[in-house]
Parts: C-alpha cells; structure tokens; sequence
C-alpha cells in the first residue's frame, strides 16, 4: 500500500499474478480493499486447482520433456548409372 498525491493505494495480485492497484480516499479503506481482493484471488487459486487437478492428465505441459527427432537416413542424390 502507498500513499501518493493525496490518495492511498490499494495493491494486489490476482489468481493468474496480474498485479493490480486501485485508489482510495483513505488508508483504511485502501488496505480493507486490498486485503478483500487478496482474499477473493487466493480463493479463486484455490478452486481452478481443484479443478484443473481432476481433470488434467498425469503428465502436466511443463512437465512433458521434448525429446529430439532421430534423424531420417538421407537419400543420396547421386545415382550411379552404369
């Protein structure tokens, strides 16, 4: 929370770590407002987990490894004509 031209700001993430600030008259209400929005984001986290939990397969994207293409033999271009 800052406190800048006269107004006091009220600072927070959401459940995808997007930061966010709003303005507010007072400090009061700037740190009721941040801690409100902190509280709705974290339980918003914790229910999309729960889902993508259930239904995602055992293997999650960043878990999966690329592994490197073997390498096709090449075909000579040169043909023996005899």
């Amino acid at each position: 929370m800052k406190h800048k031209h006269g107004k006091w700001y009220a600072d927070w993430r959401d459940e995808k770590g997007i930061r966010h600030a709003k303005a507010c008259a007072s400090k009061k209400a700037a740190k009721r407002l941040s801690e409100k929005m902190r509280r709705d984001a974290a339980a918003k986290k914790a229910r999309g987990s729960k889902a993508s939990a259930t239904s995602a397969s055992s293997t999650s994207r960043r878990a999966k490894k690329r592994t490197p293409r073997a390498s096709s033999p090449k075909k000579s271009t040169s043909s023996s004509a005899s």
